[in-house]
């Protein structure tokens, strides 16, 4: 896991969030005056741009987990300056691998497998394979999740869910239903 490193190039701030990941301070954007606008980069792989999404380190993100790290997204910073950042999951290759609306919370549990405030989502896939669990455990390999269910996961998609603990593998997504 690499830690996040600063450096200055040519006074301003690069993060380092692996070898080859770096964020980098937007260029071609015309941010309003305030006070993160030194916050607002641009993800960069191998030297090379990802996107033109304005990107931020949130309070849980910034660190590479299994493959995996968390930031803010700031899709329309450009056109609205008073834009509010979408939490997202990005790989090793700096692509946005999932992301929720404003206001929505996500959380990279580990492995591939991360928390939304309604799913349990597979990183992989960007499948929502379980609904979110009223209470769960994390081991080192697995995620016990206690889930009941209720009508509103059958309009989910969920029709065949039961109450119970699933225990989910971190590292396929894979799980098994206990009563």
């Amino acid at each position: 896991m690499t830690e996040l490193v600063s450096q200055r190039r040519r006074g301003q701030v690069v993060i380092e969030l692996t070898k080859r990941l770096t964020m980098r301070p937007c260029l071609n954007v015309d941010l309003p005056e305030r006070e993160h606008d030194g916050d607002y980069k641009n993800l960069y792989y191998n030297d090379v741009q990802v996107s033109e999404e304005a990107f931020r380190i949130g309070g849980l993100g910034g660190t590479f987990k299994d493959g995996y790290c968390g930031l803010l997204t700031y899709p329309n910073v450009k056109e609205d300056s008073s834009s509010w950042g979408c939490s997202c999951i990005i790989n090793e290759q700096g692509e946005i691998v999932y992301q929720v609306e404003m206001f929505d919370k996500l959380h990279h549990i580990g492995g591939i497998i991360a928390t939304t405030k309604k799913h349990i989502v597979n990183l992989e896939t960007g499948k929502e394979i379980l609904p979110e669990p009223t209470s769960s455990l994390k081991s080192e390999d697995f995620l016990f999740a206690k889930i009941y269910s209720f009508d509103y996961h059958k309009k989910d998609g969920f029709k065949d869910l039961e109450t119970g603990i699933y225990m989910i593998n971190l590292k396929t997504a894979k799980y098994k239903f206990y009563k």
